[in-house]
């Protein structure tokens, strides 16, 4: 049976090849809609004039077609849009968007390959082709052909797309679950090594320096250390080993951003390298003199299975969602390496907000240093130019290159950390099943509002509904926050339960996540004053020391700016229930919904809370006998000193929930969605309360119905991830 297993194994891999191959080549071709014949010559030509024209090309409306060229260059190369192919109507269309232009790899000496695939709405059928070349290169045309695509040609080619500059890691994914379904007996630690060198192959592809990989990975496990250090003798009382690390690695890092806070106010490169570097020294001493005194003993809480499918999740988002931004800069030799087309541009994803907080921001800041002309939150600027400086010189025109890429290495360790501490929410504090602490991990990233229609694949329901994840897909701010924020309602959480000390860390960690983006702060923290000074499972001492590091934020916000004399960002707020919500969702819906607001707003909180149905019919239908005992005060205060977590949690969500459905800012910015964060950031704080309600349903029918929901949410999840990474939209 193990032979006719690795058999079975060696020969799917195999047939996988032979259709990946099949595909990366595209051997499957339609109609020719027009083909050249014969070699064509074009001369250099410096006068903008075509070299090359075809009369009255006959294409139909409609279709989608696929334009190949084979040529060769001689010569000087080409300047961008020098040389392209184009269908134009003479006195309509010149310079029209049916412009073809091969990148400028493909512009200079040597033989290469264009294709292009595009969609004709054309308003005539009969137009004109030709060939621009006004550079000073010579150019060979060889083969030339406009391909009719069909349907299924077009779903190949939208495959070859995507596989072309990825083909690689896609055939080792392919193999590897391959070889999980056909012998599954494979050791943990080989799944372990496998998903990080796909992750590092996968980022070295991406042009990012294998070293670069190593010296990030070695400075977070000084943050770990660091972390460590500063929990003490409360190291010792954190159950599971992984989690342990995690919170450490986040106390690290926020201390390195804090200490080199300080330094950019005077923007020296010596001084900040030389304290910088004592710093980490005197880490890295301590290691070697107490490395037996960290650890007691290794305890992990979750499964092997579960941490290997955190791991693989963690890629996935990684790669989707942020290994796409930026890649175009320095780029070229990828590009030739992997014969990319112009369809198959290096960068992918929807990288707006990217742009401003990893680009322009992070230039700005590197140049000036602090105090900025205006305050805001500018936590992860601050850890990336910070960590840039220690490897590189202080250059502006580098710093941009680095910083993405050290921002790149990082999400994949974040992303981890994420999703390993809301699997341990969902394990120790819910003690959860292993199937249903994957429920967790796969709802974290993908819980989305169901799609109208259910499975429409021209948009998400992400914008103007409630949604999880989604919202740290485009929002690196975001991403951040409340990775940092979870790590730190998890330490407050134990001080619930029996680590009293842990108040005061985990009030640090989250007064830290509003420098990164307030909206987690500003969401928690009223939440966190309200039932701690109601628990009694904390000394004073302790709750005063954490209130105070949680006020110290808000103090500063307001007296950095008066003693600097710089701008602040004002936000006047309107009480304006589902504006912004009916404005975005106007969109996907029917104008006979839309027209009716209360439809409309029936509609929107139906699809975005679905889940909630069968978890309220079960609660119905098994508590109906104990609705007159909750009457008791002592009853009510019993429920909530032993759900004190789950109250914790829906307390959140509910304050979320309420503030994206009824505020908006009364500005200039009043469509951007800036109160948004609130709802997501809820949400996701609820999924394992959430996990833990589902677990409870006994009946089979509504089980069964509840899976139902959860997949159409799920499902809502998966295919925005796929519009945001292959069609750039939210």
């Amino acid at each position: 049976m193990h032979k006719k297993k690795l058999f079975l194994f060696f020969a799917l891999v195999l047939l996988a090849g032979i259709i990946f191959y099949a595909f990366a080549i595209n051997k499957f071709r339609d109609n020719c809609a027009f083909s050249l014949n014969t070699e064509l010559n074009i001369p250099a030509n410096k006068n903008d004039q075509p070299s090359v024209s075809y009369n009255k090309i006959s294409l139909i409306s409609g279709k989608k077609y696929l334009l190949e060229a084979e040529y060769s260059w001689q010569g000087n190369p080409a300047q961008h849009e020098q040389f392209y192919f184009d269908l134009y109507i003479p006195g309509k269309w010149d310079k029209s968007k049916y412009n073809f232009i091969p990148p400028d790899s493909k512009c200079k000496e040597g033989n290469h390959s264009f294709s292009k695939s595009f969609l004709l709405t054309a308003p005539e059928t009969s137009m004109f082709f030709r060939v621009v070349n006004t550079s000073n290169g010579n150019v060979k045309i060889k083969n030339l052909k406009i391909i009719v695509l069909s349907e299924l040609n077009n779903q190949i080619m939208l495959i070859n797309n995507f596989l072309s500059y990825k083909n690689l890691s896609i055939f080792i994914i392919i193999i590897y679950f391959l070889y999980i379904i056909f012998y599954k007996k494979i050791h943990f630690l080989f799944n372990l090594f496998f998903i990080l060198g796909l992750n590092s192959l996968f980022l070295t592809l991406l042009n990012i320096n294998f070293l670069l990989q190593i010296l990030i990975l070695i400075l977070f496990l000084i943050f770990s250390w660091i972390g460590l250090i500063l929990l003490g003798n409360m190291r010792k009382k954190i159950p599971d080993t992984i989690m342990l690390l995690c919170i450490s690695v986040i106390i690290g890092m926020m201390v390195f951003t804090i200490f080199n806070f300080v330094f950019l106010h005077f923007n020296n490169s010596i001084a900040s390298r030389i304290f910088n570097f004592i710093f980490f020294f005197t880490i890295v001493l301590s290691a070697v003199l107490f490395k037996n005194k960290m650890f007691s003993k290794i305890n992990i809480s979750i499964s092997k299975p579960n941490i290997l499918l955190i791991l693989f999740v963690s890629f996935i988002l990684s790669a989707t969602t942020n290994y796409g931004f930026l890649n175009k800069q320095n780029s070229h030799k990828l590009k030739t390496h992997f014969n990319l087309t112009q369809i198959n541009e290096l960068d992918w994803g929807w990288n707006a907000d990217k742009l401003y907080h990893i680009n322009k921001s992070v230039i700005s800041l590197n140049k000036t240093g602090f105090p900025e002309k205006e305050l805001s939150h500018r936590g992860i600027q601050i850890l990336l130019i910070s960590i840039s400086r220690l490897i590189i010189p202080f250059n502006t025109d580098a710093i941009i290159i680095t910083t993405t890429q050290i921002y790149k290495i990082i999400c994949f360790i974040l992303y981890f950390v994420l999703l390993y501490s809301f699997a341990f929410i969902g394990k120790y504090f819910f003690s959860l099943s292993k199937n249903y602490v994957s429920l967790i991990i796969i709802s974290i990233p993908f819980f989305n509002a169901i799609n109208y229609p259910l499975f429409t694949v021209t948009h998400s329901a992400y914008l103007g509904s409630f949604s999880a994840g989604a919202s740290m897909f485009h929002n690196a701010t975001q991403f951040f926050s409340i990775t940092i924020g979870i790590t730190g309602i998890i330490l407050i959480i134990f001080a619930h339960k029996k680590m009293k000390r842990a108040f005061i860390y985990g009030c640090f960690i989250i007064a830290c996540s509003f420098f990164f983006k307030p909206s987690f702060y500003a969401l928690v923290v009223p939440v966190i004053f309200i039932f701690y000074t109601l628990s009694k499972n904390i000394k004073l001492p302790d709750k005063l020391f954490g209130f105070s590091l949680l006020l110290i934020t808000p103090l500063f916000w307001n007296i950095y700016p008066k003693y600097f004399s710089i701008k602040t960002l004002k936000t006047p707020v309107e009480i304006s229930p589902f504006e912004l919500l009916f404005n975005y969702a106007s969109q996907r819906f029917p104008s006979e919904i839309y027209n009716n607001k209360f439809i409309f707003a029936s509609m929107i909180l139906i699809l975005s809370f679905a889940i909630f149905i069968p978890i309220l019919i079960n609660f119905i239908i098994t508590k109906s006998k104990s609705w007159n005992s909750l009457i008791s005060l002592n009853k009510i205060k019993n429920i909530f000193n032993f759900y004190f977590t789950e109250i914790f949690f829906a307390t959140i969500f509910i304050s979320g929930t309420l503030i994206k459905l009824l505020l908006i800012e009364n500005n200039s910015r009043r469509l951007h969605g800036n109160f948004e964060w609130f709802g997501s950031i809820g949400y996701i704080l609820f999924i394992p309360v959430m996990i833990k309600l589902i677990s409870k349903i006994k009946i089979v029918p509504i089980l069964i119905f509840t899976f139902v929901i959860l997949f159409l949410h799920l499902w809502g999840g998966a295919l925005h991830l796929y519009l945001f990474t292959f069609k750039e939209a939210l």
